[in-house]
C-alpha cells in the first residue's frame, strides 16, 4: 500500500493530469479484478478478493511510470517535444499495464480456451503467456481507456494536450494495450 501510496504521489506533485492517468488505470484495473471472481476463485488457488497486490507488483506495474513522472518533474525547462516525448512514455507505459490488466482478468474467465503465445498450444486459463482473442480485444480496450481519459484531462486543463484528437488517443492507447499484454505475457 505504501509502495502505490508513493507512486501516486509523485504523479500527483508532476501534475493533475498525471494523477489522473495512473487513476485510470488503478481504478479501472481494481474493478476488473473483481469482475467474475466466484470464477476467478475456482480457477486459481491463490486468487484474492480485490486483487491485493504486493509492493513487487506494484513496482511492476507504475515503477516505470513514476520514473519517467520523476523525470518531466526535474525536466520542467526542457523544451516543449522532450516533455511531449515523456508525457507519451508516461501516459503509454500505463496503457500497457492497463491492457495487460484487464486482458488477464476479463479474457482468464470469458475468453474461452487461452493459447500460449509462443506455440499456440491449448493451456489452462490463467497461465502465464496464454491468450484469448477476447483478451486480446480487451487489452486494447484497457489501453484506450487510459489514452482517451488522459487525452479529455489534458485538454481541459491545459493547452498541451499530448493528443491532437480523441481518436488518435484511442488508436495509440489499444496498441500499447495491446501489445503490452504479448510484452509482459510472453515472459
Amino acid at each position: 500500500m505504501i509502495s502505490g501510496w508513493i507512486a501516486g504521489t509523485i504523479s500527483v506533485i508532476v501534475g493533475f493530469e498525471y494523477m489522473t492517468g495512473i487513476l485510470a488505470f488503478y481504478i479501472s484495473s481494481s474493478y476488473m479484478t473483481k469482475v467474475g471472481a466466484e470464477k476467478k476463485r475456482k480457477q486459481e488457488e491463490d486468487y484474492k478478493v480485490g486483487g491485493e497486490r504486493n509492493v513487487f507488483q506494484v513496482l511492476a506495474t507504475c515503477g516505470v511510470g513514476t520514473i519517467v513522472a520523476l523525470i518531466i518533474l526535474i525536466s520542467r525547462s526542457a523544451d516543449n517535444k522532450a516533455l511531449y516525448i515523456l508525457r507519451l512514455c508516461y501516459v503509454c507505459h500505463y496503457c500497457v499495464v492497463n491492457g495487460d490488466t484487464w486482458a488477464s482478468e476479463l479474457g482468464s474467465i470469458y475468453g474461452g480456451i487461452p493459447r500460449l503465445v509462443t506455440t499456440m498450444k491449448k493451456v489452462p486459463p490463467g497461465t502465464n503467456g496464454g491468450v484469448t482473442l477476447f483478451g486480446l480485444f480487451v487489452s486494447f480496450v484497457g489501453g484506450s481507456f487510459v489514452t482517451i481519459w488522459f487525452h479529455l484531462i489534458t485538454s481541459l486543463i491545459n493547452s498541451f494536450p499530448t493528443f491532437s484528437s480523441c481518436f488518435e488517443a484511442a488508436i495509440i492507447g489499444g496498441i500499447f494495450g495491446f501489445l503490452g499484454s504479448f510484452v509482459i505475457l510472453s515472459y
